[in-house]
């Protein structure tokens, strides 16, 4: 591309890259644990090779690229209400040799009836798993959405930032309400947000009836409060929540931990 702000980084998993426009966004580690979250519950079911996953609010396009490269799901979209980012992505698909596997496509969560997948080939079987509105029936949902309220924060300068930054485009409410109407029941969602708004994440997943089954906190420092929470619910099911240990992202010394560095596949 000729805009020298965009640039084509490794994320470190396999050979696979993707278009970032630094100027705008660009992934974090928070994108990075969620993907992999969400694919150590997915690598345990039996028929994940035929599942299909949604990640909502997509961005750069990374979580389903690190999905395909950590499960065996059959098809896996990415969906973002910026289309400049779509299409970023949608070359990322292409350069990773990814497009049969991975599709983007534009969607509004506040609008159930936005996503057209029109774009996207039939499942294995001949023939798309979908209910109405042309809406997918998938099994697993992923979700790193934006974690400050629209009035919460000073608005940035930059528009495309600030709606990844706050719930300008879309709120907590939308995104989990979205989830569940895509899901099928028994479906999974994942969500990473930040640890001080773990009212409101079980607040607005209970009220579109997917219920918190497995949650993780996550800390910059063992000795740090949590920074981050992982969320794993079920659609339409029963009340039983698990506290899994904590997620340490640094060692004293500033390095990652064993568990970041086993994450991202480097020697540890």
């Amino acid at each position: 591309m000729n805009d020298v702000q965009v640039f084509w980084d490794k994320i470190g998993f396999g050979d696979y890259k993707i278009l970032q426009d630094r100027k705008q966004f660009s992934y974090g580690i928070d994108a990075v644990i969620l993907a992999d979250f969400a694919a150590s519950f997915i690598n345990k079911k039996k028929n994940s090779t035929k599942g299909i996953a949604v990640d909502l609010g997509t961005g750069t396009g990374v979580i389903p690229i690190i999905l395909a490269h950590k499960t065996r799901l059959e098809k896996i979209i990415g969906l973002d209400i910026e289309k400049y980012f779509v299409e970023l992505a949608k070359k990322s698909a292409i350069e990773n040799g990814l497009d049969k596997k991975i599709f983007y496509e534009v969607c509004d969560v506040r609008d159930y009836e936005s996503l057209e997948l029109k774009n996207i080939p039939e499942t294995m079987d001949g023939k798309h798993e979908i209910e109405d509105k042309n809406i997918p029936d998938c099994d697993f949902v992923l979700c790193n959405p934006p974690y400050f309220k629209a009035n919460a924060s000073i608005p940035s300068r930059n528009s495309i930032k600030d709606v990844a930054r706050r719930e300008i485009k879309g709120g907590l409410s939308d995104f989990c309400s979205f989830a569940s109407k895509i899901l099928n029941k028994g479906g999974e969602f994942y969500l990473i947000h930040r640890s001080e708004r773990l009212i409101d994440v079980f607040e607005a997943l209970r009220d579109a009836s997917l219920e918190p089954r497995d949650i993780r906190m996550v800390s910059s420092t063992m000795r740090g409060e949590p920074k981050f929470v992982l969320v794993r619910s079920i659609k339409n099911g029963g009340e039983n929540l698990r506290f899994m240990r904590p997620l340490v992202i640094y060692e004293n010394d500033g390095n990652y931990t064993q568990e970041i560095l086993k994450i991202y596949e480097r020697e540890y």
